[in-house]
């Protein structure tokens, strides 16, 4: 099969030490292999799959939680620490990410459109009320042109707003799930309510817990510590880079 592939490519105008790389041989791997009867890929490859890759079982229940009505519009940024307060650990972030990919379930996963701005200037947060800011997001009305202005969230509604009672209303509910249901990805995704309250410290204990009990469960799926759940003491708006995101 691979020879006849670079055959195609070959015919096809490509040039054959190209295709080579593109398959992470040579040019004489494959003189050799010509050689031998005509013969093809001789690579073993794997004789054995790895003892610690996730059973059939458990990658469905990834795609079944990552599919369910709860979370199909949410990244496993959201999906995982959600699952980690009720206790439960189906995979890591990056597992979960890894089987999405796999299945091609990476598109965007929210309803709303991902946007897009000038980054603000950064500031520095280290206790509740230091930092305070504003944002702007149109809302569409139902006359052509003509906008109310707020912020951006996912669930965005597709649907112009028909009057500013009707804006002012989806944005009551907008400030409450910010607030209190919205798991900010800054403070370890906990909602900023729990750490304007500072009760963050046992939540993110008990994630610590469930995931050193899984590490010891399946100690070969780790590579080193566990997720880091230690709370963020410092709290940049705007960050510069990632690391100031997730200081301590």
């Amino acid at each position: 099969m691979t020879l006849t592939l670079l055959d195609e490519a070959v015919a096809g105008g490509a040039r054959l030490h190209k295709a080579c790389e593109l398959l992470s041989i040579t040019t004489r791997t494959v003189e050799r292999w010509r050689l031998l009867n005509g013969g093809d890929d001789q690579r073993a490859g794997p004789r054995a799959s790895p003892s610690h890759m996730l059973t059939q079982s458990e990658r469905r229940a990834v795609l079944d939680v990552a599919n369910s009505r709860e979370f199909r519009d949410k990244s496993p940024r959201q999906i995982v620490p959600t699952l980690a307060d009720r206790g439960q650990y189906v995979a890591s972030e990056s597992t979960f990410y890894r089987v999405l990919h796999q299945e091609d379930q990476m598109q965007h996963r929210a309803r709303s459109r991902p946007r897009s701005s000038r980054k603000p200037k950064e500031h520095v947060a280290r206790a509740p009320n230091q930092v305070w800011c504003w944002d702007i997001t149109y809302l569409r009305s139902s006359v052509r042109g003509a906008f109310y202005y707020l912020k951006y969230r996912p669930g965005y509604p597709r649907k112009p707003f028909e009057s500013i009672d009707a804006a002012r209303a989806w944005v009551s509910g907008f400030v409450a799930w910010y607030n209190s249901e919205h798991l900010h990805s800054a403070i370890r995704y906990v909602t900023p309510d729990t750490r304007h309250a500072q009760r963050d410290a046992g939540i993110l204990a008990a994630r610590h817990q469930l995931y050193q009990a899984a590490c010891a469960r399946t100690p070969r799926r780790w590579t080193g510590e566990t997720r880091n759940w230690a709370p963020i003491r410092t709290v940049p708006l705007n960050p510069t880079s990632m690391e100031a995101s997730y200081s301590n």
